[in-house]
């Protein structure tokens, strides 16, 4: 007679590490989730001087609610049907639709799937719509996009005169500058943002030359005409020491060739 074992494939049968090995995975889950259940319940608040037992969701501001919040938010997208277009970020969500009815009608289908739910929907505008710091425009069959700003904004940023290491404001501008590219669907989008970030710079005390030079490395314009115009009309003058007639002619034909006015006078 044989045994059960003897019966099973040889791919079918497991060693015993490998039991084991499963069965501290599992209790492994089990314990990661009583320690997220542990974290995230019985979370008491205060409020007008009284003690409050939050009921639904996390607390403002803790740790996991945004882990949390996105691993509810893929459970119930499970439960959806397959859109021909359709991405969230977080609570934001960008979906194509064919209509205004269809889109009020998935809109019920979404505040359906849970009754703590309450999606809001906002609708294109001439073809524009914003989301998440992204202003999206339909342009034939193609959609253009192009930094977005709310008009609660206001501009604040980091001065360059505050007691911070000045490898943050650094940061701050190529950030910035990198935002622009990557949002900016076409050239003359990025060049109108550089423009704005120019002058916004400029009113908090950023040298010129570093955001300029920022700029001018993040362009990705194709062709040398093309680039943005970061350089004013005014002449740059510089006085170099003289060293000898070779070092004069090499800095004269950089002068010559760069885009700028530039003015170099030699002293000995």
């Amino acid at each position: 007679m044989k045994s059960a074992a003897s019966e099973l494939k040889p791919h079918q049968r497991r060693s015993k590490g490998e039991i084991l090995g499963q069965a501290r995975r599992e209790e492994r889950k089990d314990q990661l989730a009583q320690l997220l259940r542990v974290a995230s319940t019985d979370r008491l608040f205060q409020f007008d001087g009284l003690l409050h037992e939050q009921c639904e969701g996390v607390a403002m501001g803790f740790p996991l609610g945004p882990l949390l919040a996105n691993v509810f938010m893929c459970h119930l997208e499970e439960r959806l049907s397959d859109e021909d277009l359709m991405r969230r970020y977080v609570d934001d969500t960008l979906v194509i639709m064919p209509g205004p009815d269809v889109a009020e009608s998935f809109l019920d289908v979404l505040n359906g799937l849970h009754p703590s739910i309450d999606f809001t929907m906002e609708l294109s505008n001439h073809d524009s719509i914003p989301f998440i710091g992204m202003f999206i425009t339909k342009n034939g069959n193609k959609l253009e996009t192009k930094v977005y700003r709310k008009s609660t904004n206001t501009g604040l940023l980091l001065h360059f005169q505050t007691h911070t290491d000045l490898r943050y404001k650094n940061c701050l501008v190529k950030t910035m500058v990198h935002r622009a590219r990557e949002l900016s669907s076409t050239h003359q989008a990025f060049v109108d943002e550089c423009k704005h970030l120019q002058s916004m710079f400029t009113h908090f005390g950023y040298p010129s030359s570093l955001v300029n030079g920022t700029i001018d490395e993040c362009d990705y314009s194709p062709t040398q005409e093309a680039k943005t115009k970061l350089v004013t009309d005014e002449t740059l003058r510089a006085s170099i020491p003289f060293k000898d007639q070779t070092l004069a002619n090499t800095v004269l034909s950089w002068c010559t060739g760069s885009q700028g006015n530039y003015h170099c006078s030699f002293f000995v």
